[in-house]
């Protein structure tokens, strides 16, 4: 009988009550191991050996890709302020988790908004704006540079919106764990 359905068949007799020798534990203990091994190993071999480039760029095919990307922006917009207009009332005992929640929120709109508004300033501007050789990361607004040129290229920082709302995302659900833990802890 293969190792694995003999454990699983002592695990669940542990769950029914009854006592896992110690010489089970040793090869659960040590299966664990080497699974969690592996899986260094495996990781460390996929960031180490893959030289390629991991491009955040996503083109979309005209005109379907675009009016579809956008229609998804839309359609976050409004899954957002649902959110924020449900859960403008909710504070409980996690007041610190919830407002970190909302601003997170808050800063994924705003984000979302910027991005949206750079997709149609770039379908605004003329082509003779835009620079583009075949690396992405050598491409560059040619002048003059007037307004919608100018807020063309703010809109490119969306990065100072997006990272915030991730940090204050992380600090809701760090809050919100943290209250779990005591409430546990009390019980």
């Amino acid at each position: 009988m293969p190792l694995h359905i003999f454990m699983a068949g002592r695990l669940f007799a542990l769950g029914m009550g009854a006592q896992l020798p110690k010489q089970d534990l040793e090869i659960v203990t040590t299966d664990r191991k080497i699974k969690f091994m592996r899986l260094i190993l495996l990781s460390l071999v996929i960031i180490l050996g893959g030289g390629v480039n991991a491009l955040a760029v996503q083109v979309h095919g005209a005109p379907e890709g675009y009016y579809t990307h956008n229609l998804a922006h839309v359609i976050l917009i409004v899954a957002i302020l649902f959110l924020l207009f449900w859960l403008r009332k909710e504070d409980g005992e996690n007041k610190k988790a919830w407002w970190y929640f909302r601003l997170s929120l808050l800063f994924f709109l705003l984000w979302n908004l910027d991005a949206m508004t750079a997709h149609i300033l770039k379908k605004r501007l003329p082509s003779e704006a835009f620079y583009l050789p075949p690396n992405l990361f050598d491409h560059l607004l040619l002048g003059p540079l007037d307004w919608e040129r100018w807020v063309f290229y703010i809109t490119r920082f969306d990065h100072l919106l997006c990272v915030p709302a991730m940090f204050f995302l992380m600090q809701s659900l760090r809050y919100f764990y943290k209250t779990q833990n005591k409430q546990k802890s009390i019980s």
